[in-house]
């Protein structure tokens, strides 16, 4: 009786459907970085050994009964993984042998399809770690991440600061101010763009910033010299009739007003940021200002105690000196000017002596003495034109052998306008320097402005507070200011026109 080769017997085929005695492949679909666990149990009923040859594409990659298909993100595509399973029965029977091979042979083969998967970000770097963060007001923290898309897809990044978007880079500074105290969430999310379903990367920071009281910081303060951040007063040595103006110029980063206390001897003059501590003729002698500042942070106003108090003095020493003549009016102020034929300047001088002396006067015009009085009126007529003139006057106190004395000079050109009518106007815009400066308390202040142009002209006080205000049209004007109700001190007065602004100061002293 000839033996017969039994057919192999399949008791499981992974990833396939058995129906009526018969195994089918299903086809698959698997994401990359998907595994398929190919496998086969089977026997042969002969007792032959069964081989195995697993191909991927016609390669063969297992010949056993089990076949592992790895992928990964670069497998993307479509594939046929095929199964031959044999009983090599012709092999150890040399009868069959003879006449040919009689094996079994079964053959498999499952069409896989791997879809494209979004790859996840890869974070090289993220700063600072997520969690729990601690600064002080006035601190940065700066965020940033660092990573890409295998994928190659550009990522797109939100960062919100307690539910608001406040950037869309890889980078966020969070700053603080002054008045930044309190607890912040910072969120971050990461996306790749990947089609319908992103990649998403989320983190999260609590911050907390802590209310801290900076010093006061002073940028400038008058008579005193900066070294290494500490501001030292410097001794003061000056004159009777001399002035000193003190000014600190100081902030408080946390945003809290300071209270100043200017003091002379004791006794509390200002208590703002400016203090001009003035002198007369009576004057000589040596005083003690001193200065105190407080900001008055948030946490001690309750009992009453600043937490930071600056405390500067300065020793001034006011030296006895021989008075000034001194000038209460000059009128008209010495310079150039202009006039028409038949036009008359009324030249005077209002000024005394504080020592008590009688004053001199010599008014000369072109070197020729023409007056002994404080005043001089030079007189033109309609011969006069076309022509310059000088007129000087010298006042003298008389004080032994050295007087004091005062010059001035007015250079007098007249128009010959007589016959012509012809008015001249000024060929530019120009503010000129007040007299008398220093002043006590009328000074005059000429300005000029061209033909076409018109201007305003105004004076401010130290502080920009505006005290007066004008517009005038083309022309030369001379402008007399009476600052009896004004205080001691620098202002500033300014012409503002079309074509020019010019600011100039003078010194107003009681």
């Amino acid at each position: 009786m000839n033996d017969v080769d039994q057919p192999i017997v399949i008791a499981d085929l992974a990833y396939a459907t058995h129906s009526a005695g018969t195994w089918t492949p299903d086809e698959q679909t698997i994401n990359e970085t998907g595994v398929l666990n190919f496998s086969i149990t089977a026997t042969d009923p002969d007792g032959n050994t069964l081989g195995y040859n697993w191909k991927l594409d016609g390669v063969e990659v297992s010949t056993t009964d089990l076949y592992d298909f790895i992928t990964d993100y670069t497998s993307a595509g479509n594939y046929i993984v095929t199964l031959d399973v044999t009983d090599n029965f012709g092999v150890s029977d040399s009868i069959r042998k003879e006449t040919g091979p009689t094996d079994n042979v079964l053959n498999y083969s499952w069409n896989v399809e791997v879809v494209d998967a979004d790859q996840p970000i890869v974070v090289t770097e993220i700063l600072p770690a997520p969690g729990t963060l601690t600064i002080n007001e006035m601190e940065v923290i700066y965020f940033s991440f660092a990573g890409y898309d295998p994928d190659g897809n550009p990522l797109e990044y939100s960062w919100k600061l307690d539910g608001t978007e406040v950037s869309t880079t890889d980078l966020y500074d969070f700053t603080t101010n002054y008045t930044s105290a309190g607890t912040y969430a910072v969120t971050l999310d990461v996306m790749d763009n990947f089609g319908a379903v992103d990649n998403t990367l989320n983190y999260v920071w609590t911050v907390d910033v802590i209310d801290v009281d900076q010093p006061i910081v002073v940028t400038d303060l008058s008579y005193a010299t900066n070294t290494g951040g500490v501001w030292v007063p410097n001794n003061q040595q000056i004159n009777e009739m001399d002035a000193l103006n003190f000014s600190i110029t100081a902030t408080d980063p946390n945003g809290n007003p300071l209270e100043y206390s200017w003091k002379l001897d004791g006794t509390e003059l200002s208590t703002t940021d400016l203090y001009d501590f003035t002198t007369d003729y009576t004057s000589a002698g040596t005083y003690i200002v001193t200065l105190d500042v407080t900001n008055n942070f948030v946490t001690r106003k309750i009992s009453g105690v600043s937490r930071d108090v600056l405390y500067y003095e300065w020793d001034i020493t006011v030296n006895d000196v021989d008075q000034e003549i001194v000038v209460n009016e000059l009128l008209p102020a010495p310079g150039t000017i202009t006039i028409d034929e038949e036009d008359i300047i009324n030249l005077s001088i209002d000024a005394y002596d504080p020592d008590g002396n009688l004053l001199e006067y010599s008014w000369k015009l072109d070197g020729v003495e023409v007056s002994t009085t404080n005043s001089y009126d030079f007189v033109t007529t309609w011969q006069s034109g076309d022509e310059d003139y000088i007129i000087t006057l010298s006042v003298a106190d008389n004080f032994g052998t050295a007087d004091n004395t005062l010059d001035f000079t007015w250079n007098v050109h007249v128009n010959d306008t007589v016959e012509s009518d012809l008015i001249i106007l000024p060929l530019a815009t120009k503010l000129f320097q007040n007299h008398p400066n220093p002043f006590n308390p009328i000074t005059e202040i000429g300005f000029d402005i061209m033909e076409n142009d018109f201007g305003i002209f105004a004076i401010y006080n130290i502080k920009g507070q505006q005290i007066k205000i004008k517009e005038y049209g083309p022309g030369r004007h001379n402008l007399i200011w009476n600052a009896s109700k004004q205080s001691s001190g620098i202002y500033l007065y300014e012409l503002k026109t079309k074509s020019k602004r010019e600011i100039r100061k003078m010194l107003l002293l009681k």
